[in-house]
Parts: structure tokens; sequence; C-alpha cells
């Protein structure tokens, strides 16, 4: 059915559509999350804390299937800081995060993989509404 349809580049309408559907089902841990905090410049664990609690809460809100390491925000942050504490792309410093220039890279990698929701979605979730 897909094929039957005319389409101007088949092959990558429907690779688009695939992935789509992958992402839809796959879940979405919360090592991606911390990666996109840290891609976005946020290295106090407090911070990236609320950003993996408020993008997860976010992200299920729209129906995908967000998994949790730990029922604690933090402590889900500090299990993935661990993990890529032991990959030597940052290093932990008390409650800061001290990111390697690898680590910029690695964190920009995993972030592309969260499905991206329109602004007004989640315009609640940022740090400058959260603060007013």
């Amino acid at each position: 059915a897909f094929l039957a349809q005319r389409r101007s580049d088949a092959t990558a309408e429907l690779a688009t559509e695939l992935l789509s559907r992958i992402s839809e089902r796959l879940p979405i841990l919360p090592m991606a999350l911390v990666c996109e905090a840290l891609a976005q410049g946020k290295t106090d664990i407090a911070a990236i804390s609320d950003h993996l609690d408020h993008r997860g809460e976010a992200l299920r809100a729209q129906g995908y299937p967000v998994h949790r390491m730990a029922r604690d925000p933090r402590e889900s942050v500090l299990i993935a800081l661990r993990m890529l504490q032991s990959r030597k792309v940052l290093d932990l410093n008390a409650d800061r995060v001290l990111p390697t220039l690898d680590g910029q890279k690695l964190f920009a990698f995993y972030a592309r993989t969260l499905p991206q929701i329109p602004a007004q979605e989640t315009e609640n979730f940022t740090e400058e509404k959260l603060e007013v």
C-alpha cells in the first residue's frame, strides 16, 4: 500500500515513516534525557534531575514510553552519570558535572535520539517558566 501511492522519494519517505513508528515504541531511557540536559549545558545535578523529571513527564504525556532506573530522578541521574564517568566522558565533582570534549559529542548523539515535542507543548517545563 505504501509504494502504491505516488511519491517523489519513496525510499526517504519510507525511512521516515519507519523511524517514526520505531520511535513511538522504543522506551525513552534516562541516559538519553541526562545526555540531553548535558548537551544543553546543564552541569548541576539538581538541574539535570529536574530536566529528567519534567522532560520525562512531558514525553510520557505525549504517549511515549519513558523508563526510569529508580523512582527518584536524582538517583536515576547519578546512575547515568556514573555510567558516563566510566566511559571517561565526564568527571563528577560534588554536585557538578565536568564534561570532556568527547563527552559533548556523545551527549549530542544521545540527545538526538529523543522525540522532539513542539515548543508550545513543553513550554511549561522550561527553566524560565519554573522560576516564575
